[in-house]
């Protein structure tokens, strides 16, 4: 069974949540916000630990990574 978490990278306290599951065996896998507050220690940290990582596709909230888009 593939036990997916959400949102990696969203911010210190919901990253430790995701790592502890892991350790323990709870999650298998994470899928990470490119633009959380903690994106980058929590990259570093899934490297470290091994953990499968995916992107969560984020189109609406967070930090911006791009300028203006005035259409599709």
């Amino acid at each position: 069974m593939i036990v997916n978490a959400d949102d990696l990278g969203i911010n210190k306290d919901r990253d430790r949540g995701i790592f502890e599951a892991f350790k323990d065996g709870i999650v298998t896998s994470s899928t990470m916000l490119a633009n959380g507050f903690s994106f980058e220690k929590a990259a570093v940290k899934a490297r470290e630990i091994d953990l499968p990582v995916g992107i969560h596709l984020n189109l609406s909230e967070g930090i911006t990574l791009s300028g203006p888009i005035n259409g599709l």
